[in-house]
């Protein structure tokens, strides 16, 4: 099962984790893991890209199964691009639901 988590702060988005292998079927035929893959990266790099983000802004980990991109900048335009991965994994969800699993953590509100 993957499982994509995105991360709130102080009442906006401020990241998401995706870990985890669907097992919808064999390595390079898995479209619940290439869906969710696309939809992930697409994300980070609309964010990265559309948005003008420098490095500083964020910061991006991957490996194998695994992404987690985190962001500094939190504002209407990344809020949107938030938005539109959750929608993109609860449609995923509804389909494939024993495949995929979106978690939204509340962090700890701060003042940054």
């Amino acid at each position: 099962m993957v499982k994509v988590t995105l991360y709130r702060k102080n009442n906006r988005y401020c990241g998401y984790k995706s870990s985890g292998h669907a097992d919808y079927a064999d390595k390079g035929e898995d479209i619940v893991c290439s869906a969710i893959s696309i939809l992930t990266y697409t994300i980070y790099r609309s964010a990265v890209v559309n948005l003008c983000l420098r490095e500083e802004d964020y910061s991006l980990r991957t490996k194998d199964g695994f992404l987690e991109f985190r962001i500094k900048r939190q504002d209407d335009n990344t809020e949107l691009l938030f938005d539109t991965l959750k929608e993109g994994i609860l449609s995923l969800q509804e389909n494939y639901g024993r495949y995929v699993q979106l978690e939204i953590l509340e962090m700890e509100e701060t003042n940054d």
